[in-house]
C-alpha cells in the first residue's frame, strides 16, 4: 500500500467528501492469480469515534464479457473474440439485442503463407481456432481513458511456433454507453515489430463468420465509399459488418463457406494458413458472397496492408464492429464510431496528475516507467525533455504534456500528464459564536483550521489584528459583529 490515508476534515450532517484528487494507491504484483479476490479494510476515526468497513476487488480473469448498449461480446487474453475456448465455451459469442450474430471471429496477422498468426477459425462448424498468441498482460478494464468502456490486453505470436513474426499486439476494445453508440464496438490494434527484421508487407485484419438469422441465406457485400464490409439476412431486416477507421491500404474478401444455392465455396471445411493468407493479401478481392439462390453461409475478412514496418516500429489500426436493421444503420453507426475514435485519439489516457500550490513548479514523474519523452503537443513535434522527472514552469493554470515511454527498444503509446494548481477549500470552526461579554471576563475565541492540505494560513479578525498560525486564539473586547476571513 503506497498511499493509505485520507484526511476528511470537518464533515457536516448529510454532506459528502471524496478523495478523487488524492486516492489510495495500491501496487499489485505481476504474478497475481487470475480472478482472485483481494479484500481490503478501510478504517474511520475522529477523536473517540472509530469504525471500519471491508470491500473487495477481483484480479483480471482470462476473459471478460463486454456489454455496450445493444451489443454483447466476449474477449480473451490471447486475442480471442466471441469465446475464450473452442467449441463455443467460456463466453457469450457476439449478440445484438440478445440475438446470436456469429459463430467465429478472430484476428489474422501475416506477411506470407508461412507466417500466418491468428485466432481465426480452422474448423468453422466446430468453432475450432488457431490460437497462435501468448498473453503478455491479461485482459482488463482501463479506467483512465476517454471511452467509458476501455478493455485492454497485450499478446505476441508464440515463439514456439515455426516462423515467428515477432509482432506484439496491444489490443483495445472501446465503447460508449449512450443510445447513439449502442450498436458498435471499436477494436484497436497497436502492432509493434519486435522481430528480427523489417517487414515489407504485413497484413492485419478480422475474419468474421456471421450467422444473421437464417445463416444459410446470408449475403456479404462491400461498401467501397465507407470501407465497410457487411452481411445481411434474406429478408433485409438485420445487418452486421466491419468498418475500417484508418486510411491505410484496405483489403476485403467476401467468402462463401460452402457449395450451396448456386454458390461455390471459397474455403475448405478446414481452413489452412495458405487459405487465410489468400483472404488477407489480395487487396479488395471478392466483394460479394451468397449472391446466388437467395444466399449462403458466408463470412468475410477485412483489414489493412501495412507497408514497411521497420524493426521496433509501431502501427495503430482500428476496426469498428457494427450491427443494425439496415445498411443505412450500419453506415450511420460507422460514422459515429469514426468521430468517437478520433476524439479518443485526440485525448490520450491520463497517466499522472500532480497538484501544487498556485505559482509553484511541479515535478512530473510518471509512475509506470523510468524514461519518458515529454512533448507540449499531441502531434509530438515539440519535445521539451527526456528523462524520468520533468520540472514544469510555475503552475498558475493546468498544464498538459504528452509523454511517450522510452524504456524498451520501441516507443510506448502516447499518454497525458497534467500539472495543475491545487485550490485548497478553506474552512474553520470557532469555540464561541456568539461570544457573550459578561462578568467572567472571558473575551477569547479559539479558531480551529478545518482546511485540507493547507501549509500556510492567513487570518483577518476584522478587529485590526491578523495571524498566521494554523489554530490561533483572538480576544474580542468590543460589542459588535466581526467578519472573520481565512486564506489558505
Amino acid at each position: 500500500i503506497l498511499d493509505s490515508q485520507f484526511n476528511i476534515g470537518k464533515l457536516h450532517t448529510s454532506s459528502t467528501k471524496n478523495n478523487e484528487s488524492n486516492p489510495f494507491l495500491v501496487r499489485l504484483t505481476d504474478d497475481l492469480p487470475r480472478d482472485f479476490e483481494l479484500i481490503f479494510r478501510i478504517d474511520f476515526s475522529d477523536g473517540s469515534y472509530s469504525d471500519f468497513q471491508y470491500f473487495s476487488i477481483k484480479t483480471s480473469p482470462d476473459f471478460i464479457d463486454i456489454e455496450n448498449g445493444n451489443l454483447k461480446m466476449t474477449a480473451g487474453s490471447r486475442g480471442q473474440l466471441g469465446y475464450n475456448n473452442d467449441i463455443f465455451t467460456q463466453g457469450i459469442g457476439l449478440k445484438y439485442k440478445n440475438i446470436k450474430m456469429l459463430d467465429n471471429i478472430g484476428l489474422i496477422i501475416a506477411s506470407s503463407p508461412d507466417t500466418v498468426k491468428d485466432t481465426a477459425p480452422r474448423v468453422l462448424s466446430l468453432n475450432i481456432r488457431d490460437l497462435d498468441f501468448e498473453s503478455l498482460s491479461k485482459i482488463k478494464f482501463y479506467q483512465n481513458g476517454e471511452a467509458p468502456i476501455d478493455l485492454r490486453n497485450t499478446y505476441i505470436d508464440d515463439d514456439a511456433l515455426s516462423n515467428p513474426l515477432g509482432i506484439r499486439v496491444e489490443q483495445k476494445i472501446l465503447g460508449w454507453n449512450t443510445p447513439a453508440d449502442s450498436n458498435y464496438l471499436i477494436m484497436e490494434y497497436r502492432l509493434v515489430n519486435q522481430g528480427t527484421q523489417a517487414i515489407e508487407d504485413l497484413y492485419a485484419g478480422i475474419f468474421a463468420d456471421w450467422d444473421v438469422n437464417e445463416k444459410d441465406l446470408n449475403q456479404a457485400d462491400w461498401d467501397a465509399l465507407n470501407l465497410l464490409g457487411y452481411v445481411k439476412d434474406d429478408s433485409d431486416t438485420l445487418y452486421a459488418g466491419l468498418g475500417l477507421l484508418n486510411t491505410d491500404t484496405p483489403f476485403y474478401h467476401a467468402v462463401d463457406n460452402k457449395n450451396a444455392n448456386g454458390n461455390s465455396a471459397d474455403v475448405s471445411s478446414t481452413i489452412n494458413d495458405f487459405q487465410k493468407f489468400n483472404l488477407v493479401s489480395n487487396g479488395i478481392a471478392k466483394t460479394a458472397a451468397g449472391a446466388n439462390g437467395g444466399g449462403n453461409d458466408v463470412s468475410h475478412a477485412l483489414g489493412y496492408e501495412v507497408n514497411n514496418l521497420g524493426l521496433d516500429n509501431t502501427r495503430k489500426l482500428a476496426i469498428a464492429l457494427v450491427i443494425g436493421t439496415s445498411l443505412n444503420d450500419l453506415q450511420n453507426s460507422l460514422a459515429v464510431a469514426k468521430s468517437k475514435y478520433q476524439s479518443y485519439l485526440d485525448n490520450p489516457p491520463l497517466l499522472q496528475v500532480v497538484e501544487v500550490c498556485v505559482g509553484e513548479t511541479a515535478v512530473l514523474d510518471p509512475p509506470q516507467g523510468d524514461t519518458y519523452d515529454f512533448y507540449t503537443d499531441l502531434a509530438l513535434t515539440n519535445k521539451i525533455f527526456t528523462g524520468s522527472a520533468f520540472t514544469t514552469p510555475a503552475v498558475n493554470a493546468p498544464q498538459h504534456y504528452y509523454v511517450v515511454n522510452k524504456d524498451r527498444s520501441f516507443d510506448g503509446d502516447i499518454f497525458k500528464a497534467t500539472a495543475r494548481p491545487k485550490l485548497v477549500n478553506a474552512d474553520f470552526s470557532m469555540s464561541s459564536d456568539p461570544l457573550l461579554l459578561d462578568e467572567t471576563g472571558d473575551t477569547s475565541v479559539k479558531f480551529t483550521d478545518q482546511s485540507v492540505d493547507g501549509v500556510l494560513w492567513s487570518w483577518d479578525f476584522d478587529n485590526g489584528f491578523t495571524a498566521t498560525q494554523q489554530n490561533p486564539i483572538m480576544n474580542f473586547n468590543e460589542i459588535g459583529s466581526y467578519d472573520i476571513a481565512l486564506s489558505v
